[in-house]
């Protein structure tokens, strides 16, 4: 390394909020793929570092004086990688499609089993891009909901690579007629009800005439409020549960009528709708609730209901069996005999 250029190389230090003072060392952290920072307990600044300056937010090793320093993010340097036998993890199918779709003009980050994608040369409206994020095989994704810091670092970092002023999320506020701007913004994808999000870092205050966000330079207030017939690039996400497979199976199980025993059969059950069973299996037994009845699950059984409401042998309170109160003690053979006796006695 003798040149200045072979002097310096990228380290996994990046600032953790933006908007807080560059020349405050509690606020560079380890950066690590998956999204998340991680405190960096050591930090050998060269000499007057850190400064305070917006523009260098990366920090580089500086071979010469064995420390580090700052420069813009934009700056071309070697990079020093770091693998851990503690982040291996095994290669999926999608990542290895993310991997593979990445090009000159098709951007990709693999985080915690999301391949989000960015073709930078591509732009579409709001109503278009909804429906465009198919550039997986086998996949079909919907465009990216940021609902965190670690999410909104990504989209960031993919709208900063590829030099793009905006680049679309699937959040929209649905409702066309609102007037307020701030309130009432929805997570949307082609198919399945839309859910309302709180996550909503404004960079300026939305209009109402824009219904859709995009992400825009100044994290982590990166939130921008763009109008939906607007064409811009855009981010898709992909993750397993966007497998078409995935999904067939996933609505086979969950929805299919027939078999959708946890919201159909339970609780509701159209044949003996008995506590939490389906036809005869009472809570945990098998047959005739071996467990807590004895032969026609005399405790709880509908047919055999004694405790309650069975009229043939209800032996708390049956009419004909009723022993505590009216045919064991009084209503007795011996006891009328005794009255009668009693009664004529008097009557003489």
């Amino acid at each position: 390394m003798n040149s200045a250029l072979g002097n310096l190389a990228w380290t996994g230090i990046e600032l953790l909020n933006s908007s807080a003072a560059t020349n405050d060392s509690t606020n560079w952290s380890n950066y690590y793929r998956n999204g998340t920072f991680v405190s960096a307990p050591y930090l050998p600044w060269r000499a007057g570092y850190p400064v305070t300056s917006t523009a260098n937010n990366r920090i580089n090793y500086y071979g010469s004086v064995d420390g580090i320093s700052m420069a813009p993010k934009t700056n071309a340097y070697y990079y020093i990688c770091q693998y851990e036998e503690a982040l291996k993890q095994p290669v999926s199918d999608l990542e290895k499609k993310c991997f593979n779709l990445t090009s000159s003009s098709v951007l990709t980050l693999f985080v915690n089993d999301v391949c989000y994608v960015l073709q930078a040369t591509v732009t579409k409206n709001y109503a278009n891009a909804k429906m465009s994020c198919n550039a997986l095989s086998g996949y079909t994704g919907h465009l990216a909901h940021v609902c965190s810091m670690n999410e909104l670092w990504i989209a960031e970092a993919l709208r900063a690579a590829a030099n793009v002023t905006y680049v679309r999320l699937g959040i929209e506020r649905t409702n066309a007629s609102s007037t307020d701007g701030c309130n009432g913004w929805y997570l949307t994808k082609p198919t399945n009800q839309s859910v309302p999000t709180a996550f909503l870092p404004w960079s300026t205050t939305p209009t109402a005439s824009s219904r859709t966000i995009g992400v825009t330079a100044g994290y982590p207030k990166s939130f921008a409020a763009i109008a939906n017939v607007a064409t811009y690039p855009f981010i898709c996400h992909n993750n397993v549960y966007s497998n078409n497979d995935f999904n067939n199976l996933y609505n086979y199980i969950h929805y299919n009528n027939k078999y959708n025993n946890n919201y159909d059969n339970i609780n509701y059950n159209t044949d003996y709708n008995i506590d939490y069973n389906t036809d005869y299996n009472i809570d945990y037994n098998i047959d005739y609730n071996i467990d807590y009845n004895i032969d026609y699950n005399t405790d709880y059984n509908t047919d055999y209901d004694n405790n309650y409401r069975n009229t043939d042998y209800n032996i708390d309170y049956n009419t004909d069996y009723d022993n505590n109160y009216r045919n064991t003690d009084y209503d007795n053979i011996d006891y009328y005999t005794d009255y009668y006796n009693y009664s004529n006695r008097d009557s003489l």
